[in-house]
């Protein structure tokens, strides 16, 4: 029994004493994690004298617009209101969260008695008397993603905390206000009503889009790809100003090779700065193959199978084995040469007896496809 209260005592003699050092730190270097979040503490931890938000104060924030941009900056200010007019010290606490919890956005600030540690801004003024029942200070910015936050996301609330001290040192005799406040994504700009490509000619490309409203947007930037994955930006085009309903676009990429892997999008800019693309275009080939003939067949299992054809350029293909229910049983890819071309591939002992299609393609076009039986 003698040891358990031992215990005990020792374990609050720690936890008094680690609250006093957190207590006396605090005085110059405000912690962290005092924001008002959930799962957070408040100024109160230490600065326990009222309750908090007592009648006759309170905090605000002002600068964060109800909805924000990609990509922007906002500065902001944060002021406390107290009911007596001898408070000399001031400290703040911000941070901005999404709703899973999770850091949103980056701060900023110029004021040189504020810091930035993980992810929340705070600040403690040096001793001053106001004239007023009122303090603001300012210098913070925070500034939002480029990348826009996903539906569960939303809304991002900002968490803040402030301390009207009296300046005598202690953590006595201080008032302690805090409050939140949301902003979500504001609209951005919608999508491309219509956007299709075509060729125009062996190495020429038509591109045409329209768009519903673009009362919000700048200009269009035109993507192309070559690989199936990086996109690049080839030129833009700005935004017709004579009427912002409805206005159809064309542009003519002449720089294309009729062999290549080719995928255009565009990238709408509006004037805030945000950000949207519309889907992806992947050019059609232009190859072509004819004459194309199958055999053996009826193939043995564990057999070669070969399938001649010519065709009207050299590209690499996908060759690909079926059945006749959708099943993917072989898939790989060959060179087919400009002019007769002999692909052959081996059926292999795990395909059953059945019907099956030997299908030959290029990017998303079916070029050959034919019919065989395994035996």
């Amino acid at each position: 029994m003698k040891k358990c209260i031992v215990i005990c005592v020792l374990v609050t003699s720690l936890l008094f004493f680690q609250s006093n050092v957190k207590r006396i730190t605090s005085s110059n270097f405000p912690p962290t994690n005092c924001t008002g979040a959930p799962n957070a503490y408040t100024c109160q931890f230490c600065h326990s004298t009222y309750s908090a938000n007592i009648s006759g104060g309170g905090i605000s924030l002002t600068g964060i617009p109800s909805t924000f941009s990609i990509g922007q900056s906002y500065p902001f200010s944060i002021n406390i209101k107290h009911f007596a007019a001898d408070r000399k010290k001031f400290g703040y606490d911000v941070t901005a969260l999404d709703a899973l919890g999770n850091p949103f956005g980056t701060f900023s600030t110029t004021n040189a008695y504020s810091t930035i540690n993980s992810g929340e801004l705070t600040s403690h003024l040096p001793p001053y008397l106001t004239s007023t029942n009122q303090s603001s200070i300012s210098g913070f910015t925070w500034n939002a993603p480029a990348t826009a936050p996903s539906a569960n996301q939303l809304p991002i609330t900002f968490y803040f905390c402030g301390n009207a001290c009296n300046g005598d040192g202690t953590v006595k005799g201080d008032y302690i206000y805090n409050d939140s406040v949301a902003t979500t994504l504001g609209a951005l700009p919608v999508a491309i009503n219509h956007f299709v490509v075509t060729w125009k000619s062996d190495n020429e490309v038509q591109l045409n889009w329209s768009f519903g409203n673009e009362s919000l947007l700048n200009y269009y930037v035109i993507q192309r790809s070559v690989d199936g994955a990086d996109l690049l930006n080839i030129d833009s085009i700005l935004v017709n100003k004579g009427s912002l309903v409805n206005n159809n676009y064309s542009y003519t990429d002449r720089k294309v090779l009729g062999n290549e892997r080719i995928a255009y999008r565009i990238k709408c800019i509006a004037k805030d700065g945000s950000v949207s693309y519309s889907s992806i275009q992947v050019l059609p080939s232009t190859m072509q193959v004819a004459n194309a003939r199958l055999y053996p067949n009826p193939v043995a299992r564990n057999n070669p199978l070969k399938l001649s054809f010519s065709s009207n350029q050299k590209q690499l293909c996908n060759v690909s084995v079926i059945s006749t229910a959708g099943r993917l049983f072989f898939s790989t890819k060959q060179e087919v040469v400009l002019g007769n071309n002999t692909l052959s591939i081996t059926t292999g002992q795990n395909i059953q007896v059945g019907t099956y299609f030997l299908v030959v393609s290029s990017v998303n076009t079916i070029l050959a496809k034919q019919a065989f039986t395994v035996k």
